[in-house]
């Protein structure tokens, strides 16, 4: 579970510090810095669990805006708390706006205070060092400042702790569905969703093949949110396969739809629920902005039930952005963060959010503006 991240020169985000649990919400007027915090933890996953570059991953362009040539820098922190202690993983990202150009600064990776990875630039070289599970020092290995040294160092014997939190890194999943984007065609598996679920087809393909009880388990669910939903089902199609949904009514023959033929309410539904049931177990975080776009107040009630037992029974972690009124006062009675920004070219702020003792729903205060009463 990713228990604290910190980002600074970061759009919005300065010196910007958060903890998260389990079950999160954060709540926010329009510009507060909710999809920066999603970016933040989306850029890190890419970066250290999946071996992106870095000028493929930190754009100049989020540089917050207004920075001297000596602050143009962006540092992020990341806390993961595992079974036996804490991660803390560190990163300094440098600009040459001028030209064009970024590289990383220094990169540590610590477990319990211990430090298991660390490189820095010295003289215009990069050196990095390499630490064993047991708080020895190994060698140093070879590193440039062009992508994570923690993504390429190959899985040893001596430093299982830095492969884990690379695969925790990894398998945090950060979603900001458009339907519009989720066609039928699937030309091959994807073992991961897009950021915008633009591959559902071909991430569906990849669950079939390893999560088909899962999968079960979410048509059954379906079955009893969708009306007169039956099954999805992959068909030949050339080189690749073309998904389906089967819908059925009590006097009528079964009808076929190809994915992108449903209403964009229809798909995003389909995803939510194969993301709350379909996902790996390795999989322990789930970060969904504003999961409720696209549904009725009916549709959202009992996913917001299933993503609350998902993270609860399994010791994972669900964080969503939300404005409807339903999912506020749904989950602020557990957990909830607001984000602030007083004006546009302000920096966020997070501060929790209490719970009103005036018989009033959050969602009331929220709307009336009385939210800042209730923070801390």
């Amino acid at each position: 579970m990713i228990s604290q991240i910190y980002s600074s020169n970061f759009r919005s985000l300065v010196n910007f510090r958060m903890d998260l649990e389990d079950f999160v919400l954060l709540l926010g007027p329009n510009g507060s810095g909710k999809s920066a915090v999603f970016d933040v933890i989306r850029k890190l996953s890419d970066f250290i669990g999946r071996g992106v570059a870095v000028d493929e991953t930190f754009s100049s362009a989020d540089v917050t805006k207004g920075l001297s040539q000596d602050e143009r820098f962006q540092e992020f922190e990341v806390r993961v708390a595992a079974e036996n202690g804490i991660y803390r993983y560190s990163l300094l990202i440098e600009f040459n706006i001028d030209e064009g150009l970024r590289r990383v600064g220094k990169e540590k990776l610590e477990f319990n205070e211990q430090v298991l990875y660390e490189f820095s630039v010295d003289h215009g070289e990069g050196k990095a060092q390499l630490y064993r599970d047991d708080g020895s020092k190994g060698p140093e290995v070879l590193s440039d400042w062009s992508r994570s040294g923690v993504s390429a160092l190959q899985a040893r014997s001596d430093n299982r702790l830095l492969t884990e939190f690379r695969e925790r890194l990894s398998n945090a999943y950060v979603v900001r569905m458009n339907p519009a984007l989720m066609g039928a065609e699937a030309r091959d598996e994807a073992r991961r969703p897009a950021f915008d679920l633009s591959n559902f087809a071909s991430w569906y393909r990849h669950l079939v093949q390893s999560e088909q009880s899962k999968v079960f388990t979410a048509i059954e669910k379906l079955r009893q949110v969708l009306p007169g939903f039956d099954s999805l089902t992959l068909v030949e199609a050339g080189e690749g396969k073309l998904l389906s949904a089967q819908f059925k009514h009590s006097s009528g023959p079964r009808v076929t739809f190809r994915l992108h033929q449903l209403s964009e309410g229809q798909r995003a539904l389909i995803a939510l629920y194969m993301l709350v049931y379909c996902v790996p177990e390795r999989v322990s975080s789930l970060f969904i902005d504003e999961p409720e776009n696209f549904l009725g107040l009916p549709e959202i009630q009992p996913w917001l039930d299933a993503a609350y037992d998902w993270a609860a029974e399994n010791a994972h972690q669900a964080v969503l952005i939300s404005h409807h009124p339903l999912v506020i006062n749904h989950l602020l009675k557990e957990r909830g963060i607001w984000l602030d920004r007083r004006d546009a070219i302000g920096f966020s702020e997070a501060h929790r959010i209490g719970t009103p003792d005036t018989g009033m729903t959050i969602a009331d205060i929220v709307e009336r503006g009385w939210v800042y009463d209730y923070v801390d």
